[in-house]
């Protein structure tokens, strides 16, 4: 027999049963969930709108049509009596099916440190089931590979909101179009790579200049203007310690899109660093940016110098033009390299071109004082690609394989 509190609560009404609830802690509420039926059907019912536990785990690989893997990691030094029951909870496997009839009735969201998702077509379905099964990934990488996206923009850019990654890394055969600043206006995000489309290396679909402008843009409206308030910081946790990176290994760039970009970025002081990589662009491109440096000379910091935010001292460009080639001839016999006069003609750049270019102002304070740093930013055009190594779904299948073949041997 229930006792008379029990009953009494019974008893509640559901709005008022919400209303306790909201203003509970995640793990009473999912307590409450298991005191009967009734309740643990309600708090299901509205998991979205209440307090949940999150699963940190250390990697959550979401590869639809094959399997559905969480994975922790633990230290290698545990008590022997302790690690047989330790090693069952370092792997978490699901089939597609499993986990969205089950792992869908838990009351928790994922909150892995590393996030990746591998699919033939990112639609509505798997959006709305990532979207009840995972938390905000604001300290977190997500990356999402897929060969189709049925979503529409809006839908897109509101799920992306939802997750809310620090850094994102897109890859597979998707029109490239999709990505816009509609889709990528996220305050949290830190990083961003947009991978190759290697489905038809000549008809494929590049990311836009344009594109990689608005992005930049709604990245930069994130930041104060220094000269009006540099308390009115957005709330993320080391500000000024964080750097915002964009690589993009193939993209139709033109100089007003670089210019229009390059001056958005460095027109208002901000604490945050800044880097741009951006790969197989033309020859031509890259030549012309470099024989009309000075151009740039006229915006951002020019502009802070004559209002006396800081001293012309304060300022520091750089610009280098270099090649990553191997050929025997060596670097020194390039005729740009090593600040030698620029080639006319840019087909007498090899193929490995790249410019670096990178202004910095450092607002000197006192004597004895650091600098306080109200600009750090860096670009790197390259004609060759960009073959980093990224956080794609592939490598971590490969490595956790590896890993837990070589745990299986261990005596």
């Amino acid at each position: 027999m229930p006792s008379e509190n029990m009953s009494n609560v019974l008893c509640l009404p559901n709005e008022l049963l919400m209303q306790i609830l909201c203003n509970s802690k995640p793990r009473d509420v999912r307590s409450f969930g298991n005191t009967c039926r009734r309740f643990r059907s309600f708090i299901l019912s509205n998991k979205s709108k209440l307090p949940t536990p999150e699963l940190k785990w250390d990697i959550a690989e979401l590869i639809f049509g094959r399997r559905i893997t969480l994975l922790r990691c633990r230290p290698s030094a545990f008590q022997r009596a302790r690690k047989r029951a330790l090693e069952k909870m370092e792997k978490w496997e699901f089939t597609e099916k499993q986990f969205s009839t089950e792992f869908t009735n838990y009351f928790f969201v994922m909150v892995p440190e590393e996030m990746y998702i591998k699919c033939k077509d990112f639609d509505s379905d798997k959006e709305a089931l990532i979207r009840k099964c995972v938390g905000p990934l604001r300290s977190s990488i997500l990356a999402l590979e897929m060969d189709k996206c049925s979503l529409d923009e809006p839908v897109l850019g509101d799920f992306f909101k939802h997750l809310s990654p620090f850094s994102l890394h897109l890859a597979g055969h998707f029109d490239r179009s999709i990505i816009s600043d509609q889709v990528l206006p996220l305050s949290s995000l830190y990083a961003l790579f947009i991978g190759l489309n290697r489905t038809d290396m000549d008809v494929r679909t590049r990311v836009s200049g344009i594109t990689v402008r608005k992005i930049v843009s709604n990245w930069y409206n994130r930041y104060p203007d220094i000269r009006k308030d540099l308390r009115n910081l957005p709330s993320i946790p080391d500000y000024n310690l964080k750097g915002f990176v964009i690589e993009i290994p193939d993209c139709d760039l033109d100089y007003n899109e670089f210019f229009a970009f390059l001056k958005e970025i460095i027109r208002v002081p901000h604490c945050t660093r800044e880097r741009i990589i951006i790969g197989n662009l033309p020859k031509t491109l890259i030549h012309y940016i470099y024989s009309n440096l000075s151009d740039l000379n006229m915006v951002g910091p020019a502009v802070w110098v004559e209002e006396g935010i800081c001293s012309v001292e304060d300022v520091k460009w750089s610009s280098s033009l270099s090649c990553c080639c191997d050929n025997d001839r060596g670097f020194a016999n390039h005729n740009y390299f090593m600040n030698r006069d620029l080639a006319r003609d840019p087909a007498e750049m090899c193929e490995t071109v790249q410019l670096d270019l990178s202004i910095s102002v450092l607002q000197f304070e006192g004597m004895l004082l650091p600098r306080r740093s109200l600009l750090d930013f860096w670009i790197t055009l390259k004609a060759d690609k960009i073959n980093r190594e990224k956080h794609l779904p592939e490598t971590v299948l490969v490595d956790t394989s590896v890993l837990r073949k070589r745990r299986r041997t261990e005596p």
